[in-house]
């Protein structure tokens, strides 16, 4: 079986649109992001059992470097209170070695 996969650049953060087509995606990976109004975009853009992969900083990452902008780091439990009603397949939040880092990470399935 194959599948298809397609590219393209795109803004996320124009205020007001949603970039992403409903029930369009079997599958979203996210690292290093987070633009909070894009998240129930997210919630939307995934087909039903569709799969969300999602890992990026925490606010404790500002005792470690880059990025210090507590817009762009996770309050503790958010990225979980974002998707608490998906079947949740694997969650982390806490702090990581190599390089030193504090981030949450999510691997859940819609329903």
């Amino acid at each position: 079986m194959q599948g298809k996969v397609s590219i393209w650049k795109v803004d996320l953060e124009i205020p007001g649109e949603n970039p992403l087509q409903d029930e369009a995606y079997s599958a979203i990976l996210v690292f290093r992001y987070l633009h909070r109004p894009l998240m129930p975009c997210i919630r939307k853009a995934l087909r039903t059992r569709g799969f969300l992969l999602y890992s990026t900083y925490t606010l404790d990452q500002a005792q470690f470097g880059k990025p210090r902008n507590p817009d762009f780091l996770l309050k503790p439990g958010e990225l979980m209170d974002w998707f608490r009603d998906w079947q949740i397949l694997h969650r982390f939040e806490g702090t990581q070695e190599k390089p030193r880092r504090a981030v949450a990470e999510i691997v859940c399935r819609k329903p």
